[in-house]
């Protein structure tokens, strides 16, 4: 994505070598390998020529490394332009036994405090070469198992930040909580002119969904639309539904503490009015039942299955007319018609068992599958388009509907399932399916049920 609409600006990036066909994260380990090497071996003379040989041996081995404990290139991230490092680069006995390989190892030496300063002058090297970034992070692994989904991302440089970041630790576990916009984490991120700020240490942020925010703000989302958003998190498709499809009002849920405190603080560093805006903390499966019956748009954006909050999107949705679900999953790319049947199936289900009077009339509809991003070879995030209501309100569109993705078919008031070509379309259960697959890669996902 360019940085155009990524909303971060360009800087210009400093070589300190000479154009090879070196990489620039390996010209800073090149750089990195020589500093440490000159510091620890100050007064052994070495011939020039022997110099050179070195380096170009070094130049040689460095373009044969593993990439992913030594990439070819590394994220920015972020509108002060952070430093985001693969989780496992830099670091393990391959990459340590290459980095002694070239520093060397003197009897006497402590081989720990050699590596360790050698990753500070790295990381040094590496923030000037990428135009003087003021941070530098691992990333981390998020557990599937927690509810919270923090990131797990580890600050690595500057050292005062690591001092910093330790200092309120100790804070927060004796009760002394920091005010998360001092967070040594504290980032924040402009796209398509909205600052979506996050500490980035404890919240997830994904790039790759930047697509499907704009699509969901300006396309999706309808001027004077009642939106509820059921996994706000930061405010990921909150801010755009307000700021850029005009929306009336957004009910936004979430339950993770960090997450929250950052959307209150999105919400006001964009100047969102307080009239068009409700926020919930908590499982929004069990807070919602005061807000029934008046929404025209659910976003169910939890990953990698929002199956678990479908009955609430459903039983959220206005009466009489009904309303749109946009649903995230991540689905094998070859179960893509599968699972957008089956989800029509399952909400057909939902609608019939809630037994709502006005939910006789009406009909499921699956308009669009958007394709978001490659979440995993084969498996992609995708979105569903729904419409749920009174089939009055959807007929003109189903039949103006033309290509294999958008509306493969509806079920109707009777709950029978229909085509254009009048095609016999089985219903089968997809491999992601949260609750009926009980073997699939879901199935352990206790929290999302």
């Amino acid at each position: 994505y360019s940085t155009a609409v990524l909303g971060n600006y360009s800087t210009s990036i400093r070589r300190k070598q000479q154009p090879s066909s070196l990489t620039l994260v390996q010209e800073a380990i090149q750089t990195s390998i020589i500093e440490t090497l000159q510091k620890h071996h100050p007064k052994k003379e070495v011939p020039l020529s022997s110099l050179l040989l070195s380096k170009s041996i070094l130049c040689s081995d460095l373009l044969n490394t593993n990439t992913s404990i030594c990439p070819k290139k590394i994220e920015l991230f972020g509108d002060d332009r952070t430093l985001i490092l693969p989780s496992k680069a830099f670091q393990g006995k391959e990459f340590d036994t290459f980095i002694l390989q070239h520093v060397g190892k003197e009897e006497g030496w402590n081989i720990k405090e050699i590596l360790e300063e050698f990753r500070l002058v790295l990381w040094k090297t590496l923030s000037e070469y990428y135009g003087g970034c003021p941070r530098i992070v691992r990333r981390g692994s998020i557990d599937p198992k927690s509810k919270i989904r923090q990131s797990g991302h580890i600050i690595l440089w500057p050292p005062e930040l690591l001092i910093l970041q330790k200092q309120q630790a100790e804070n927060n576990s004796n009760n002394n909580n920091i005010h998360p916009f001092k967070a040594a984490g504290w980032i924040c991120v402009t796209e398509q002119g909205i600052r979506q700020s996050l500490d980035l240490t404890k919240v997830m942020f994904s790039r790759g969904n930047i697509t499907e925010k704009i699509r969901f703000g300006t396309i999706c989302v309808k001027k004077g639309d009642v939106v509820l958003d059921m996994y706000a998190g930061i405010g990921y498709y909150t801010l755009p539904a307000i700021l850029k499809g005009k929306a009336s009002y957004v009910h936004a849920c979430e339950w993770n503490s960090q997450a929250f405190v950052a959307l209150q603080h999105n919400l006001q560093d964009n100047s969102i009015p307080k009239n068009k805006i409700e926020l919930c903390f908590g499982d929004c499966r069990k807070m919602l039942f005061m807000n029934e019956n008046k929404f025209n748009r659910v976003c169910l954006g939890l990953l990698p299955s929002s199956e678990g909050g479908w009955e609430t999107a459903v039983r959220a949705l206005k009466r009489p007319e009904g309303g749109w679900l946009h649903i995230h999953g991540n689905v094998p790319d070859k179960e893509i018609t599968v699972w957008s049947t089956w989800l029509c199936y399952e909400l057909h289900r939902i609608l019939t068992q809630q037994k709502q009077e006005e939910n006789n009339n009406w009909v499921v509809w699956c308009d669009h599958i958007e394709k978001v991003k490659s979440f995993a070879p084969t498996v992609s995030h995708y979105v569903a388009d729904v419409y749920m209501g009174i089939s009055q309100n959807f007929q003109s569109n189903y039949q103006n509907t033309t290509t294999a993705t958008t509306s493969i078919g509806y079920f109707d008031t009777n709950g029978n399932f229909n085509t254009k070509n009048d095609n016999v379309i089985n219903i089968k259960i997809p491999s992601c399916a949260l609750y009926a697959n009980t073997e699939g890669p879901l199935s352990s996902q206790e929290w999302m049920k």
